[in-house]
């Protein structure tokens, strides 16, 4: 009766755990043989398709191209200058997700490639 009593007594004395966070419907818990839990998520996750790696291939191809515009260049300052805008239009848009807006940067960045290449010949005709 005795060891009874002390075994509750240590029971009661374990602190309480800590309340669960909100999960959502996409995800689900799961416990290794440990008993340490941590979360997956299923269903639709929003990870890269074979679309984004796709636009991924042409946005380097973009960047490229710029960079040997760029060092078409003849000043040593006016390169650096550009080279670090064309790296902060890349940067700005680096962590958008939607296919359709990545497209549209990517005409846009080849339109102003165009323009650029096409100002840089114009300068050395005259």
């Amino acid at each position: 009766m005795m060891v009874r009593q002390q075994n509750m007594t240590i029971a009661r004395m374990i602190p309480a755990q800590k309340p669960q966070r909100h999960m959502t419907s996409r995800q689900f818990r799961v416990f290794s043989t440990s008993g340490r839990m941590f979360s997956r998520r299923i269903g639709n996750n929003d990870g890269p398709t074979l679309a984004h790696f796709i636009q991924a291939a042409a946005t380097r191809r973009l960047w490229r191209t710029t960079l040997r515009t760029i060092n078409e260049l003849g000043e040593p300052e006016l390169r650096k200058d550009m080279r670090i805008w064309a790296r902060e239009e890349f940067d700005r848009h680096k962590t958008e997700r939607d296919l359709e807006r990545i497209k549209y940067f990517i005409a846009a960045g080849k339109k102003q490639l165009e323009v650029m290449a096409e100002t840089l010949r114009r300068s050395r005709l005259s």
